[in-house]
């Protein structure tokens, strides 16, 4: 009886232990620390004032990269250390078209440099490694 028992077992075990990958994932990963902002207009205010640019992330709550990047590149210490020198916003654009459009985000996720006057110095998109975001945010060391 023992023997006829052992492959469901084995199937129960394997049920268990996809449920728990899963699980695992969806909420594994480094956490994000990134104090973001959620209004583009008070940020520009705050990067007027202490001199500083603004990052802006456009992404969507359904994309798949924007959240691969959040649990890799974003949650990277040396992606958040970089964010002291920002005045970081995250819009979604599903939320906030009209932004979306304005900044000419093309694909997810995106990103525009401001200065901190608000002037567009640079836009990105698509998932990129911590090196290269820093990179691209002219942040290396």
């Amino acid at each position: 009886m023992v023997r006829r028992l052992r492959p469901a077992f084995f199937v129960l075990f394997a049920l268990v232990a996809v449920g728990a990958a899963s699980i695992v994932s969806r909420n594994g990963g480094a956490s994000e620390q990134i104090p973001w902002q959620q209004d583009l207009a008070a940020a520009k205010v705050q990067a007027l004032a202490a001199h500083k640019p603004v990052l802006v992330y456009f992404s969507a709550r359904w994309c798949g990269f924007c959240e691969h990047m959040r649990k890799t590149t974003l949650s990277d210490e040396r992606v958040q250390s970089a964010m002291q020198n920002f005045v970081p916003v995250k819009i979604d654009i599903d939320e906030h078209q009209p932004l979306a459009i304005q900044y000419q985000v093309h694909g997810l996720p995106g990103y525009a440099l401001l200065d901190e006057n608000g002037r567009v110095i640079k836009r990105g998109e698509g998932w990129q490694e911590p090196v290269d975001f820093l990179n691209w945010l002219g942040q290396t060391r």
